[in-house]
């Protein structure tokens, strides 16, 4: 009876406390961010991706896939998580093209300046100079 008692005290508290808490989210929190991309003609760029990178070592992934009338709106992902928006902080945007002629997409286009996520609505309007 004793070595019954000893067994089941270990799994009662086990299944007593593994449900306390809340379970931690491995996406830190996030703002949204929606916008449009333009080419330099203020028109449209129709598909493609946008990467936002802080410059730093990390194991996020914030991409935003962007829709045939230009328009975007990002995600953050770690491990198996994503949520909605960007972690708050100033980062690098990289433009991916899809493919246009021939069997090659034209190469990606970092812009030059760094955007700004803050604790809030961010609405971007991303100009690709091309």
């Amino acid at each position: 009876m004793c070595r019954v008692l000893a067994f089941l005290v270990p799994v009662v508290l086990v299944v007593l406390f593994s449900g306390c808490g809340k379970p931690k989210s491995a996406v830190p929190k996030t703002y949204p961010v929606t916008g449009k991309v333009l080419d330099a003609k203020g028109n449209a760029v129709p598909g493609g991706s946008i990467q936002f990178d802080t410059g730093k070592p990390t194991d996020l992934s914030i991409l935003g896939v962007i829709q045939s009338d230009g328009s975007f709106t990002m995600k953050t992902y770690r491990d198996r998580e994503e949520a909605n928006g960007v972690p708050e902080g100033e980062y690098q945007v990289t433009i991916s093209f899809h493919i246009t002629q021939g069997n090659a997409p034209p190469p990606p286009v970092t812009l030059p300046k760094p955007y700004k996520v803050e604790p809030k609505d961010n609405v971007f309007e991303l100009r690709t100079g091309k």
